[in-house]
């Protein structure tokens, strides 16, 4: 087997029929499985996934969370290479054949596309041109997002880094050491994954797991300074912890959100007392480095007034 796909479910009934069909109707000359794992689905999920049982293959578990359910379906897959699919996502008809034919090509242990951010429309996101790394210089790879889902991995480098159980932000923790692990690595300058924002997403607003972040880099962070790249993961800290992190605290309006906020921008400090002057700030958009100038000299009247209501 070429590939598997793995598609962990947890009550995605609205989008799920569009996941599968996407996957089942692939154009590759690749042999693949679809591995989906219903993780105590409450709505008709794992009705729609039996309507494709002669197609993929359905495990079934108590709800954990999409670790656990990842992890289920990596100890049960075949392929030389893994892909993992969210339930409410979909993908081109050829994100099989494309990223496989890159791994062959370059001898890859990670292919990486770009993808559609679908909301009230499509917008393509792009994460860069086309580029072959080598292990030890990945520096740009470390600072794209750590998804699962538009990526293809070598089997042992997923087997080597399950997915942490119990905690969200969980590809950033196996992602990551994955890429650091990687031999050699494409990037490819075409989307071919549809990832879905949904409104109200853990990713989206603020919950107690959003707070896992900050864990996630926390876990990440010796494997970044044992491979030297230590001005990666001090970025990785600001803008994850003190940027994404910070302002959804400022945004949900709870009581004491600036107290947290001065403890978190604390805490980090400790470790990285000079990350505001991290040189890959020096890219980012205007707005991010005026939020992080109010954060650095400690304004946090003028952060609440901007991010409170937007």
């Amino acid at each position: 087997m070429d590939v598997s796909i793995i598609v962990p479910v947890y009550n995605a009934e609205p989008y799920l029929r569009q996941c599968i069909d996407s996957l089942i109707e692939q154009e590759t000359v690749y042999q693949y499985e679809i591995i989906a794992i219903d993780d105590g689905s409450t709505d008709q999920s794992l009705t729609i996934l039996k309507q494709y049982q002669d197609q993929i293959t359905i495990l079934t578990k108590e709800n954990s969370g999409p670790s656990d359910a990842r992890n289920m379906g990596c100890q049960v897959a075949t392929g030389t290479y893994f892909m993992f699919v969210d339930s409410d996502d979909y993908v081109s008809p050829d994100f099989v054949n494309t990223m496989v034919e890159a791994a062959k090509k370059e001898q890859a242990g990670v292919v990486i596309c770009d993808f559609f951010s679908v909301t009230d429309k499509i917008v393509p996101v792009s994460k860069g041109d086309y580029q072959v790394y080598e292990q030890g210089n990945i520096n740009e790879v470390l600072r794209m997002e750590f998804h699962s889902c538009n990526k293809l991995i070598k089997r042992e480098l997923v087997l080597a880094h399950p997915y942490p159980s119990g905690m969200f932000f969980e590809d950033v923790v196996s992602i990551a050491l994955a890429l650091l692990d990687a031999k050699r690595i494409v990037k490819l300058p075409i989307a071919l994954y549809y990832y879905r924002k949904v409104t109200n997403s853990t990713t989206n607003c603020l919950a107690p797991s959003n707070y896992d972040i900050l864990k996630a880099t926390d876990m990440i962070a010796p494997a970044f300074l044992a491979h030297h790249y230590e001005d990666e993961i001090e970025y990785l800290y600001v803008n994850q912890v003190l940027v994404d992190l910070c302002i959804k605290i400022i945004r949900s309006g709870k009581p004491g959100a600036v107290s947290e906020v001065r403890e978190i921008r604390k805490r980090v400090l400790s470790q990285y007392p000079h990350c505001f002057q991290n040189k890959y700030l020096k890219k980012e958009r205007l707005m991010k480095r005026l939020y992080l100038w109010c954060l650095q000299h400690k304004c946090f009247v003028i952060i609440s007034l901007v991010y409170r209501n937007r």
